[in-house]
């Protein structure tokens, strides 16, 4: 019982960050696409004083002796909270020494022998550093195929960039993910980052949560209903609750299409936050949260 809000079309967005890093990336595949790998191994070897890393509101004083690449963002993560997703073991160690430089600058300088992507985050979301390998590592035949890819997604015309995504959705890779990844949160236009958050949804699953959470906070209320929908599509109690932030979203569109995704889950976490819609100011809002919990209490009696 979806409903489309959204028509098709371009625009821009003037109020995203992007800060990409093309280099060399150099390490070992990990399992996870977060780092969590257990450097206990590395420490064992390493004086504790060849790391030093401190966190001073939102400027970052980092040095290190040759400590690994990885070690230096946990160190990061917990002291200013970034998430990053990567699938490889960032291994390389690597000698800095700088004070004061706010979080882009610290990355530039850290992941200088990577490519990367890292993503402002909201207020209620963490800045997120995406790794990922470049076409060189990925083997002969993948690095075949990239250059049109490559030479697509920078193309100036939005409907070339637009394909080039269509083209990723069968990829299965690190890359393909991080470039979607990349121009769902940051591509200038509107079509290619709806064309996108569709494509992150449906080559990702529930991985693809994190792009997807910071795509409800786009400026663009169409790209936030996008999210919207497509995390409505993967459905659980975790989603719903994400869901929920989007009842307090300034547009009242928007509000009614989280009821809607909010509805389409349903369970005890969907009618829960419906409840909460039944407060809103706009009347359409209120009355959709009311229709909705009457068609899952017919469902499902016990809710």
């Amino acid at each position: 019982m979806r409903r489309n809000y959204f028509k098709h079309g371009c625009g821009l967005s003037g109020s995203v960050y992007l800060l990409l890093g093309f280099a060399v990336l150099i390490g070992a595949c990990g399992k996870d696409d977060r780092y969590t790998v257990d450097l206990a191994g590395v420490s064992n070897q390493i004086s504790p004083a060849c790391l030093d890393v401190r966190a001073t509101g939102p400027f970052l004083s980092v040095q290190s002796c040759g400590v690994t690449v990885g070690s230096v963002l946990e160190e990061i993560t917990r002291q200013r909270g970034l998430v990053v997703r990567s699938k490889r073991l960032l291994d390389q160690r690597i000698i800095i020494d700088f004070d004061g430089l706010i979080l882009a600058d610290a990355v530039a300088r850290i992941m200088r022998n990577h490519s990367y992507v890292l993503r402002s985050g909201s207020p209620l979301q963490p800045d997120t550093l995406w790794v990922f390998a470049r076409d060189t590592e990925r083997g002969h035949a993948a690095a075949n195929n990239t250059p049109p890819l490559h030479a697509a997604l920078m193309s100036p015309d939005a409907r070339v960039r637009i394909e080039a995504v269509s083209g990723m959705t069968t990829a299965d890779s690190d890359w393909a993910h991080a470039k979607l990844a990349e121009l769902a949160l940051n591509d200038q236009n509107l079509a290619v980052r709806e064309e996108a958050v569709n494509a992150v949804a449906d080559i990702d699953g529930t991985s693809a949560m994190p792009v997807l959470q910071q795509a409800m906070f786009d400026p663009s209320p169409r790209i936030r209903a996008a999210a919207l929908d497509a995390l409505s599509g993967l459905g659980g109690d975790e989603v719903a609750t994400v869901l929920a932030f989007a009842l307090q979203d300034e547009d009242a569109t928007i509000r009614l299409a989280a009821v809607d995704a909010l509805g389409e889950i349903g369970g005890a976490a969907g009618s829960h936050f419906l409840h909460q819609a039944l407060a809103d100011e706009f009347g359409v809002v209120s009355e959709s949260a009311s229709a909705w919990l009457v068609e899952l209490s017919q469902e499902n009696p016990k809710q």
